[in-house]
């Protein structure tokens, strides 16, 4: 296939995706699916192409989910069949996707498979038990490591390195130990059991981002944010490059799921709550630098889809959603120092009367041609409606 699809996700309500909970070892189980191996597997009934649209059919009840990205095997005929392609559409049993295959139907010498495709690029460089070591080996990508330590139950610890040499030993740790002990947190779970939360990850071949709604075990059904954090290379603003941008986002502390610091835009970082950091400063010197989320457009330290900044959305002028990306900025008088990427902030309030976690929505003016999915963002107070933001589930991202 000739198209390119460097930007994928994954949702906990997708058919076969690894379930996050509040037991050891979900969080790398998910991440292993999503950015390794794919998911879902199933063998195709018949698939075929005209006028440029593949069909896909399968069993009852087996379908995938509209804007995601599949990965097809096993076709003899017409070999460009073979590889990724994106949903247009689903029926209970069938999708259509885009491809540039000649007209015809698929012929095999075996089984035709359908899975969801995994990110690509990266790769799992340690195992260990419910522990995991994962880096981008696209040959762009600053090479840094991120460590998960899931042995935990209702939270998995992050830190990022700037190399490793085992599961649990590496070098140029951001954050740094005395920054926050035993690193960052990632909470998967208000409680410790194996009942299922709501989870969105997103990534490029250089960045991963994820919104795990951890209260969804306090109020089922219920809404409750999940603050899109991750860990990657940003989008630098550096001409000649900053190879030490890598940013990690997390919350400081176990069993916290604040707006602190995270990549959706919020309040400022915080190692008492949560933050973003660097591996170090852009001239290279230090170590690991404390960095806040701001938007381009949009208030200092609000949340967004709850920011008062540009009134209520949609715009009772000409009825737009106004979007803006995000930038991390050193905790001094200094400028922007790279662009998120993906992350996609809303200066205005009212967002979550419009949509809801999940939703998708078609982008315009830059986001023209952009499908854009609706995180929910803030800190947990029950009865209160989170604010919304978005990531861009189509790229490129770079």
């Amino acid at each position: 296939m000739a198209y390119s699809y460097p930007v994928k996700w994954i949702s906990s309500t997708m058919r076969g995706a690894p379930a996050i909970s509040g037991t050891p070892g979900t969080f790398i189980a998910a991440l292993d699916a999503f950015l390794l191996t794919g998911w879902g597997t199933v063998n195709a009934v018949s698939v075929s192409v005209a006028g440029g649209v593949g069909t896909a059919t399968f069993a009852e009840g087996t379908f995938f989910d509209v804007d995601s990205i599949v990965l097809i095997d096993g076709v003899s005929a017409p070999a460009a069949l073979n590889g990724e392609a994106r949903v247009l559409s689903r029926t209970n049993n069938s999708i259509t996707f885009e491809t540039d295959a000649p007209d015809g139907v698929a012929t095999t010498g075996g089984t035709i498979t359908v899975r969801y495709a995994p990110v690509g690029y990266w790769v799992k460089l340690f195992p260990g038990t419910n522990k995991a070591v994962y880096r981008s080996s696209h040959v762009q990508a600053s090479g840094h490591c991120l460590r998960v330590d899931d042995t935990g139950t209702t939270s998995a610890r992050v830190v990022g390195y700037e190399s490793m040499t085992s599961v649990d030993s590496g070098s140029g740790a951001f954050p740094t130990a005395v920054q926050v002990a035993n690193g960052g947190s990632i909470q998967k779970s208000y409680i410790a059991n194996a009942s299922a939360v709501r989870y969105r990850m997103f990534a490029d071949h250089r960045a991963m981002l994820w919104a795990v709604q951890a209260g969804e075990t306090y109020t089922p059904g219920g809404v409750t944010p999940s603050n899109v954090r991750g860990f990657g290379d940003p989008l630098v603003l550096a001409p000649n490059g900053d190879v030490w941008s890598t940013f990690l986002s997390a919350a400081a502390t176990e069993n916290n799921s604040s707006s602190y610091g995270a990549l959706s835009g919020g309040a400022a970082s915080d190692f008492g709550g949560g933050f973003t950091v660097l591996a170090r400063d852009v001239s290279g010197l230090g170590r690991a630098i404390p960095v806040n989320v701001r938007p381009y457009t949009g208030s200092v330290g609000a949340v967004p889809g709850a920011d008062t900044f540009f009134g209520i959305a949609p715009s009772d002028v000409d009825g737009r959603i106004v979007l803006s990306r995000t930038f991390l900025k050193p905790q001094s008088d200094k400028g922007p120092r790279a662009t998120v990427p993906g992350a996609v902030y809303v200066p205005q309030t009212g967002a979550s009367s419009l949509c809801a976690a999940g939703d998708v929505l078609q982008g315009a003016g830059e986001w023209a041609g952009k499908r854009l999915m609706a995180v929910a963002c803030g800190d947990y107070v029950l009865g209160v409606a989170p604010g919304i933001a978005f990531v861009d589930i189509t790229g490129p991202w770079r």
